[in-house]
């Protein structure tokens, strides 16, 4: 099951590229030409195309059953592999203090 604030921040993107186009047109040429324009407008990372495209997918499998469009194109189209991603959680300032009063160990007597 897709994070909800995982496929929100995916169709902030997509929205902005597709505008109120309908979803009967987003082809496999459309969708090519939103990942080329991620990279290129917006620096995205392989990962984030990666996960941009399965929401999109989570989105036109939907979109099928309501019978808004025939196809999903993300079917056709090459996803970037997660082989070379990193990820990284940044802490944040209470949870560096908490890990570091949790490391601390007691000196010997």
């Amino acid at each position: 099951m897709w994070c909800f604030k995982r496929i929100k921040t995916s169709f902030l993107s997509a929205r902005q590229f597709f505008g109120n186009t309908p979803v009967s047109l987003i082809d496999e040429g459309r969708t090519e030409a939103y990942k080329t324009w991620s990279v290129n407008e917006h620096d995205v990372r392989d990962i984030t195309i990666r996960l941009d495209l399965h929401a999109m997918s989570t989105f036109l499998g939907h979109s099928i059953r309501q019978h808004w469009t025939r196809v999903n194109p993300i079917r056709n189209v090459e996803v970037p592999s997660e082989a070379d991603a990193v990820r990284m959680h940044i802490l944040t300032p209470s949870e560096e203090k908490g890990y570091f009063m949790r490391s601390q160990v007691a000196e010997p007597a």
